[in-house]
Order: C-alpha cells, then sequence, then structure tokens
C-alpha cells in the first residue's frame, strides 16, 4: 500500500470516525528521550568547551564546529517538544482536526532542515578533529582520505539544504497545500513528498559509517597501547549506534512516505529516532578529547604510567630536542601522547 501525505478519497473513507475528545495515543517517550538525549549532548559540548577554554585559553574550528550544531540540536530538540504539547503527533492521522495540518507540515520541513544542519557540522566537527589528531603521523594517503570526507560531508550539507529548501515551488506551497477550511489556490509544484526524506536518510547513514570507519582505519596504523585500543574501540562503538539509528529511521521514512497514510503515528517513532541519532553524533564528536584531559585534571593510576610509559617519553624528548612522538626511535606512540601533541600544539 502506498503511502505520504495525499491519501486517496477510498482511503479516507475507510479510516475509524474522528475522535478529538479521547483518542487512542502513545505515551510520553518522545519527551523523556527529547530531555535527556538533549541534556547529555548540551552536557558533552560544555564540557568540551570548559576543557578547551580552561586548558588551551581558545577554541579551534573542530570547537566552533561542535558550538553551531548545538543550534539546530537544540532547536529539534524544541520542535520535538511542541510535538508532544501542541502538533499532538502522538495520535493517529483521523483523530487530528483537519486545520492542524498546515502546522504539522511546516514543523516537519523545519526539522528536516535542522537535522541536515545538525549532522553536518557534527560530523565537520569529529573529521576535522581527526584531521588534526593525525597531522604529521600518517600519510599524506592518510590525510587525502581526510580531507575527502570533509569535502564529501560539506557537500551533502549544501546539497540536501538547499533541495530540502526548495522540495517545492513556491517554498510554503509545502505546507499551505493543506490550507483548510479555505484552500490553497496558488500554483505550485513539488517533488514527490517521499524522494528528498528518503534520499537525505540512505545518504546520511551512508556518511555515518564513513565518520565512524574512518578514525578506525587511521589509528590501525598507528602502533599504540592495548589500554588505548580499547579506549578507542569504546568510542568507536558509540559511533556505531549512530549507524544502526540512522538505518532504523532510514526505515521508518520509508514505511512513511511508501507504506502507510497515518503519517503522524508512525511519524512519532521517526521523530525519537531522529533525536538519538543527532545527539549521539553531538557526544561522539564531544568525548574523544575529554579523556585526555580528564587524565591531566586527575592524574592517571599507577598502572597507566606502566602500561603507557610513550607519553614520559614523548615529554621528556620534546623539551630536550622538539622532536615529534610519532617519529620515536622504538616506533610507538600512546593516543594520549598523540592526542595531547595535536591538540596543544598543532596549529589549525
Amino acid at each position: 500500500m502506498p503511502g505520504g501525505f495525499h491519501p486517496p478519497a477510498a482511503v479516507i473513507l475507510a479510516w475509524p470516525k474522528p475522535n478529538y475528545t479521547d483518542p487512542q495515543a502513545k505515551g510520553n517517550e518522545l519527551l523523556v528521550i527529547t530531555i535527556i538525549c538533549m541534556t547529555l549532548s548540551t552536557a558533552a559540548v560544555l564540557a568540551r568547551l570548559w576543557v578547551q577554554i580552561r586548558h588551551q585559553k581558545k577554541l579551534r574550528v573542530d570547537d566552533l564546529m561542535l558550538v553551531i550544531c548545538m543550534v539546530p540540536t537544540i532547536g529539534i530538540g524544541a520542535l520535538l517538544i511542541l510535538t508532544e504539547t501542541k502538533f499532538r503527533w502522538f495520535r493517529h492521522v483521523w483523530d487530528l482536526p483537519r486545520k492542524d495540518i498546515v502546522g504539522r507540515q511546516y514543523h516537519s520541513w523545519i526539522t528536516q532542515l535542522l537535522f541536515i544542519l545538525s549532522t553536518t557540522f557534527s560530523k565537520l566537527s569529529a573529521l576535522l578533529l581527526y584531521k588534526r589528531v593525525v597531522a604529521g603521523s600518517l600519510s599524506p594517503t592518510s590525510i587525502f582520505l581526510v580531507n575527502t570526507a570533509i569535502v564529501g560531508q560539506s557537500a551533502y550539507g549544501i546539497i540536501f539544504a538547499f533541495v530540502g529548501i526548495f522540495q517545492c515551488r513556491p517554498v510554503n506551497a509545502y505546507w499551505l497545500q493543506f490550507s483548510y477550511p479555505h484552500p490553497y489556490t496558488e500554483k505550485f509544484s513539488c517533488y514527490y513528498e517521499g524522494t528528498v526524506p528518503l534520499a537525505n536518510a540512505c545518504v546520511s547513514v551512508v556518511t555515518d559509517f564513513l565518520t565512524a570507519l574512518l578514525p578506525i582505519c587511521l589509528f590501525l596504523q598507528m602502533q599504540i597501547p592495548k589500554r588505548d585500543k580499547y579506549a578507542l574501540a569504546a568510542i568507536f562503538g558509540v559511533a556505531f549506534i549512530v549507524c544502526i539509528a540512522g538505518t532504523v529511521r532510514t526505515v521508518i521514512v520509508h514505511r512513511i512516505f511508501y507504506e502507510s497514510y497515518d503519517n503522524t503515528w508512525v511519524s512519532h517513532n521517526l521523530w525519537a529516532w531522529y533525536y538519538v541519532e543527532t545527539s549521539l553524533l553531538v557526544i561522539c564528536s564531544a568525548i574523544p578529547p575529554l579523556r585526555v584531559y580528564l587524565k591531566r585534571i586527575f592524574g592517571g593510576s599507577k598502572s597507566d604510567s606502566d602500561h603507557t610509559p610513550a607519553v614520559n617519553t614523548f615529554h621528556r624528548k620534546r623539551a630536550i630536542d622538539g622532536s615529534d612522538p610519532a617519529d620515536s626511535s622504538n616506533g610507538r606512540a600512546s593516543t594520549d601522547s598523540i592526542v595531547l601533541h595535536e591538540v596543544e600544539h598543532c596549529k589549525v
């Protein structure tokens, strides 16, 4: 059965009688998920900014990208709260007044654009951090791969932001075509309503996987202690949860536009996965530098120093001859020493 926002008359006639007073409704899961995700992502970014400003006395490009991405991320959270309190996406579409459709469609259009902006800037922040960490430590081919990923992610953001804005011509026809009780009489044209959201979802998932796989490929080229490999694996594991969330979101997008006309009921789950994916991207982009700074603030255990002697070797060599730890004679460098070196001394 096809789906989307324009059910045929036969489908509408088959719907149950509208119930505007006490309809079937979903719970407050979306509201809870939104508040938790917004709190965690904001806390992660604030922690990142705190260590950068307190210890480095400046913000770099990847930090600024993370700050920028929080604007649309918080915007999505605010709109999802409106989803629960005003637009009532937790009901079946036949239990909602037709006069509310315009507001819901405008809400959906804005959320799509904010998602593109948020994910683009959060992934760019992660990619720029990767580049800064591995600069001077890996081959030109590896640096080229990182630069290619940055260009590709930027192109994704620009293209889909443009296409998302101009899904309909004029732009406001995307929501005004559902005007009720006074119909929209202006001439307009639109892409099929599922084309842009589904294409965006598919490409976004591909970039999720590439952004998660790239650091693995980069750090596999480095000789690092097993302890650091476990720490990196934990971070990368969270990144693959983002990929899973994006995949689930893509499946739901397909269902909304190609399988069901009950778009509000199905979209309630979509918004939850939207924000889980968006928030996890922000968190994954924010936390990598924090581990090193926390070890500096609270100090490592004795076992830490026993297992990662390259950290002290790095600082000692640098004090004597200014050499790079990645070029040390024993060919080994801990993740902490590499990150500290790049975070403290690399120029953006």
